[in-house]
């Protein structure tokens, strides 16, 4: 039995969506679909009263502009979170090094030298851009599940268990990014497994956007986070651990410059960050040193 919760901004994803469960999920389940077609609440928000008002002892989250691609999808949770004690958190697609840099759910996993890696099955659309649908399969090692550090928002489940000890931090999080981040770190945090499956298929119809509400979430979240990272599943030396933070520390704050940032906000960012038991004096001060050089060129 499944309770799910979904964040609606569109009448007519909704209703197919909700169609597409019926036909699919070959379990018992409910549907806790809350309206949010003007942005009134963040998802965090949302997300909490769904847990409140669910009734099932297994939650699942996830957009509403998505269709399921695998029957009975429902019956191949509920046997996972059986199956695995362990686990509190599970999605289609996730990363397993979560970096001290700001980053998304995976830390530029195609970077030269590094051996992180990314773990997905899901067909990946394009609303924002002129691009063909991907069908995007990652599993290197060839598992059923994959422990990961962090997962993408687009579909997770959980328990009422897990939420009895952590919730969405709708106090920080306002709109809606972040959310997955948060609430994967803070799993991982409890000492429960965070997963992919790769049982279980579906179709996105949209991408991500990187915008300025993004990079706003993405800072407070590893200020909040930064003591625990970098949390890593993969199988990196502390050498190239320096060089991966390295390198996206000094993406992400030449970015954020970009975007209007000032030198002030990235300075306090790695102030944060020195939290870190990895952030070492010399990868401080090369980040610092950085900010310095970036902030001069504007």
């Amino acid at each position: 039995m499944i309770s799910i919760i979904i964040c609606s901004a569109n009448k007519a994803y909704l209703e197919a969506i909700k169609q597409d469960i019926a036909k699919t999920i070959g379990c018992e389940h409910e549907i806790l679909a809350y309206k949010n077609s003007n942005g009134e609440k963040g998802i965090c928000e949302i997300y909490n009263q769904g847990v409140a008002d669910a009734k099932y002892e297994i939650l699942c989250f996830m957009h509403e502009d998505i269709a399921y691609k695998t029957q009975d999808w429902g019956q191949i949770v509920l046997r996972i979170f059986r199956e695995n004690p362990s686990l509190g958190l599970l999605g289609v697609a996730g990363g397993d090094y979560k970096s001290l840099a700001p980053s998304s759910w995976f830390s530029f996993a195609g970077s030269e030298g590094f051996k992180g890696k990314y773990y997905i099955n899901l067909l990946q659309g394009f609303k924002f851009e002129n691009r063909d649908t991907l069908q995007e399969y990652r599993n290197p090692y060839n598992e059923r599940l994959s422990k990961v550090a962090c997962l993408d928002g687009v579909w997770l489940c959980s328990t009422k268990e897990i939420f009895s000890k952590v919730q969405f931090d709708d106090s920080m999080l306002k709109g809606f990014h972040g959310y997955d981040l948060d609430l994967s770190m803070a799993v991982n945090y409890l000492g429960k497994d965070v997963a992919v499956t790769y049982e279980i298929l579906l179709h996105h119809f949209s991408e991500g956007k990187y915008d300025k509400g993004w990079y706003s979430d993405i800072i407070n979240l590893h200020k909040k986070w930064a003591f625990t990272l970098p949390i890593s599943y993969a199988k990196v030396s502390t050498r190239e651990i320096f060089t991966l933070e390295k390198r996206m520390f000094r993406q992400f704050i030449y970015e954020c410059l970009r975007n209007g940032y000032s030198k002030n906000e990235m300075l306090e960012l790695i102030c944060y960050s020195k939290r870190s038991k990895k952030m070492s004096w010399k990868l401080f001060l090369k980040i610092a040193f950085s900010i310095v050089v970036y902030s001069g060129k504007k």
